[in-house]
C-alpha cells in the first residue's frame, strides 16, 4: 500500500486521451460505453485506508449520477461491480511500479483486459489500457491525468 499512497493516491483530472476509440472497438465496448470515454474528461480519486484503496471516477461534464463509479478494493482479491448494466469483475495489484487493473466478464460483452496505472516523467498519472487480440496484436490506448490544483 505505500507505493500507491506514494504513486497513485490524490485527485486527478484528465488531460488527454490516446488511441481510445480503437481499443473500446477492440474489447466490444457498447456504444454507450464509447460515448462516455470519449466524452468525458474524469476525475480520478484514489484514497488509502489501511489496507483499501477507495477509487472514484467522476464524468465531467457531470451526466447521470448513476456515471460516478465508486470503489474499495485490496490488492490480489477480486471483487465485482456493476458498469452500465454489465457485471465487471476485477483484481487489483501492484506489480513493477505499476497498479495493474485486470478486468474480466463472465460473458462475452466485454473482452477481457487491463489498465495499468503510473506516473511519467512528468508526475502526470497515465493510464495504460492493453488488450490483447485473438491474432496475438496488442491494442493499446492511454489516458493522461494531472494532479488536481
Amino acid at each position: 500500500m505505500d507505493a500507491i499512497a506514494k504513486n497513485i493516491v490524490g485527485t486527478w483530472d484528465h488531460i488527454g486521451n490516446d488511441d481510445m476509440g480503437p481499443f473500446l472497438d477492440a474489447i466490444g465496448a457498447s456504444e454507450d460505453a464509447k460515448e462516455i470515454m470519449m466524452n468525458s474528461c474524469p476525475r480520478l480519486t484514489f484514497e488509502v485506508t489501511g489496507d483499501k484503496v477507495l477509487a472514484t471516477n467522476t464524468p465531467n461534464p457531470a451526466m447521470a449520477p448513476s456515471s460516478i463509479v465508486t470503489y474499495q478494493f485490496a490488492l490480489e482479491k477480486e471483487f465485482s461491480i456493476e458498469l452500465l448494466n454489465l457485471t465487471v469483475k476485477m483484481c487489483i495489484s501492484w506489480e513493477d511500479g505499476k497498479m495493474v487493473q485486470k478486468i474480466r466478464t463472465e460473458t462475452d460483452a466485454l473482452k477481457n483486459h487491463q489498465i495499468e496505472y503510473s506516473q511519467n516523467e512528468k508526475g502526470q498519472l497515465v493510464q495504460a489500457y492493453c488488450f490483447k487480440s485473438e491474432n496475438k496484436e496488442d491494442v493499446t490506448a492511454t489516458v493522461t491525468f494531472e494532479r488536481a490544483r
